[in-house]
């Protein structure tokens, strides 16, 4: 339905029959039960999504042709359209609502929505916060209003609505992943019982990502032991009674220099007080298991002193002429197998078939705990690696070189997948996209999306689970990689995904075309990008966009300072050299500020960290630079995504005749004067100039 024109005025309004009245009715209640199944039901087609929204549309305007002014049918096309990306034919039905309704709270909370779709933060709360005060027992409009607050990136206040929030209803997955979304900004500069008590009960919380409370825990615990004055003794039996510092070891990785320090020293205590009492002291037998699964979680990239590294030897010898003998017991291995697990992955030591042998229940409850992310884990991920399908060979020398580098190191490293409520691809880029209007394909069919370049698949699993209207082809070099993001979607319980071993050179075997391709952090480690861009191009439907994320000259300036110290110093991709030289950085023994270095999360584990700074191969860009490739490959520039509130309210006061930030000349400028805003990379749509272009609304 392209347009409506509705004239009827308030005071026209005819009175209807209660006859008729229940006729609407129903058919209302028909509507709106054909249009929440496009939500309520799981791994819905898009014809079917397409037949449920025709349904509600239909009989929502047989119900308007009967009573222009009907509330609830205005509401519910306004809905659909918003559903859609047609903002603007969302507006004129929810504002034609209001002329009759000014006071309704369902009407003025669509249309808060669709505010906050045309990123109007400002009138979006005002008008969350007038439908909460009309129907203050419905908490849909309060937490929407705090969601707009993070939009606003008011993270503090939306943390505060969202932690009320939650003692209403613990159990709702939305809530709880704003909560955590919030979270992610929030640190203590003091100590709080009553936040660590929260804390403790948000990491028992399910589909959430526990990093997200990484920043938080961190400086609540700094606090608590007073770790910046080190004046808290190392007592590793009294830490294994801290239930928050224990939980958080296991499901959450630190990302702070202090944080590292103090549990580099835990560690090394409980190494040495075991050696000297031949066992490992059961008091703080929970701490051990606790540390053990951090430094898996961060794939052991702490430093290991030279007396540490003797004594490791030592365990491993132990342990592999214990395992020759036919009768052993699992107590026989139980002390040299956990000390060694807080320092290497089981997996990786030459014994570790002979633990394969034995099945979980041969192990101890404790052993349990650590021998299944450490043995069992990763051997999945090796026997999954032998189902990856390939697309032809990998030719290209950097292709060669960039993919072994992620057999070694697969990135990233994740283990949660977060919950968020399905919705349309289209819808989701106008919310990010100023002045968009979607292709007509992204809602009115199943789209194909490709993403190429990967990784461990946790973007690529994103897409497939968060909308409703996918087939995701995730890609990569690295059959390691390929693996544990085939695990997770298992896991996850993601079905539509494909994982596919290729190289984005040898895209030209795919006989598939695809209306949406995404190729994030991938394009700048090839040795052409632009020839790589180019074969992805050649992949697109009509009309179909491409999502890039490039690395930023100015940006990496730091890492490129990084690089040269490497360089000279002549140290390799060897964990060994990683750990020396980030050990460097975290004493400040090397000249420079590398203090933006030490902010970044990648740093904190071994695959990150040779991502960050120890990459075989990669290019920079700039607005300018992007532009010029643009042009080349024939395609529009759609928009920067990912950014900041902040970042956006300054591009917009600095130039304001360009309203949908589309502008790179201005990009670039603004970027000379704010040299760090893609620390996280370019990340933006672009679209084939010959196909369906966007339109200003």
């Amino acid at each position: 339905m392209a347009s409506t024109k509705l004239q009827l005025k308030a005071k026209d309004v005819e009175i209807i029959s209660p006859a008729l009245k229940r006729k609407l009715n129903k058919k209302l209640e028909e509507a709106g039960i054909a249009f929440d199944k496009t939500y309520a039901e799981d791994n819905l087609d898009q014809s079917r999504v397409l037949k449920l929204r025709h349904r509600a549309r239909s009989l929502s305007q047989q119900v308007i042709s009967k009573q222009q002014d009907n509330l609830d049918a205005l509401n519910l096309l306004g809905r659909i359209a918003l559903d859609e990306g047609n903002l603007k034919l969302a507006g004129t039905f929810l504002d034609q609502g209001l002329s009759y309704h000014p006071d309704s709270a369902s009407l003025l909370y669509s249309r808060a929505h669709l505010h906050l779709a045309n990123q109007e933060y400002a009138i979006a709360a005002s008008m969350f916060t007038k439908a909460e005060l009309i129907a203050p027992k419905d908490t849909r409009a309060r937490a929407s209003l705090a969601y707009t607050k993070i939009k606003q990136g008011l993270y503090v206040e939306a943390f505060d609505e969202y932690s009320e929030l939650i003692k209403l209803d613990p159990t709702d997955p939305h809530i709880r992943s704003k909560l955590f979304e919030c979270i992610k900004h929030v640190q203590l500069d003091f100590y709080s019982k009553q936040i660590e008590e929260e804390l403790i009960n948000y990491l028992a919380f399910t589909q959430v990502d526990h990093n997200d409370l990484s920043g938080l825990i961190t400086s609540l615990l700094i606090h608590k032991y007073d770790l910046i004055n080190g004046s808290t003794p190392l007592d590793p039996q009294q830490l294994s009674k801290d239930i928050l510092l224990n939980e958080a070891l296991r499901k959450v990785q630190f990302h702070n220099p202090i944080m590292e320090e103090f549990l580099t020293a835990c560690r090394q205590c409980i190494l040495q007080e075991s050696i000297a009492q031949q066992q490992i002291d059961r008091r703080f037998m929970n701490f051990l298991v606790s540390i053990s699964l951090q430094c898996n979680n961060n794939e052991f990239v702490y430093a290991v002193s030279l007396t540490e590294e003797k004594v490791l030897t030592e365990l491993q010898v132990i342990v592999t002429e214990t395992v020759i003998n036919k009768e052993w017991q699992n107590i026989d291995l139980e002390y040299p197998l956990l000390l060694l697990s807080m320092y290497c992955l089981l997996h990786n030591y030459n014994f570790r078939g002979h633990l394969l042998r034995k099945p979980m229940s041969f192990w101890s409850k404790t052993m349990q705990i650590v021998i299944e992310p450490h043995l069992y884990e990763p051997q999945k991920e090796a026997e999954i690696q032998n189902t990856i399908e390939s697309l032809g060979s990998i030719k290209d020398l950097t292709s060669h070189i960039v993919g072994n580098q992620y057999e070694e190191n697969p990135y990233p490293r994740w283990c949660a997948l977060d919950y968020a409520v399905k919705t349309d691809y289209g819808q989701a880029l106008v919310s990010e996209l100023k002045g968009f209007t979607p292709p007509s394909f992204l809602h009115n069919q199943t789209i194909k999306v490709l993403v190429a370049g990967c990784g461990t698949g946790k973007h690529a699993i994103r897409v497939a689970a968060y909308f409703r209207n996918v087939e995701v082809t995730a890609i990569d070099l690295s059959r390691a990689s390929l693996a544990y993001g085939k695990k997770m979607a298992r896991e996850n319980g993601v079905s539509n995904i494909e994982f596919i071993q290729a190289d984005i050179l040898n895209l030209s075997e795919f006989r598939e075309k695809y209306h949406i391709i995404e190729c994030s952090g991938v394009l700048h480690h090839m040795q052409d990008p632009v020839r790589g861009w180019r074969s992805l191009v050649d992949l697109l439907e009509p009309g179909g966009l491409l999502k890039i994320g490039l690395y930023s000259e100015r940006a990496r300036e730091v890492v490129n300072t990084a690089r040269v110290l490497i360089r000279e110093n002549q140290l390799t991709t060897s964990n060994e050299h990683i750990r020396i030289f980030r050990q460097a950085i975290l004493d400040n023994l090397l000249d420079g500020d590398f203090s933006v270095i030490k902010q970044s999360k990648d740093f904190y584990n071994l695959s990150g960290c040779r991502d960050l700074l120890f990459h075989a191969k990669e290019y920079q860009f700039t607005p300018i630079s992007i532009q010029a490739v643009l042009q080349e490959l024939g395609l529009s520039f759609l928009g920067f995504v990912n950014l900041s509130s902040k970042i956006k309210s300054d591009f917009d006061l600095a130039f304001p005749k360009d309203e949908a930030r589309t502008n790179l000349l201005n990009w670039e400028s603004f970027e000379t004067k704010h040299r760090d805003i893609f620390g996280n990379m370019f990340q933006f749509y672009c679209q084939l100039q010959t196909g369906t272009v966007r339109e200003l609304r």
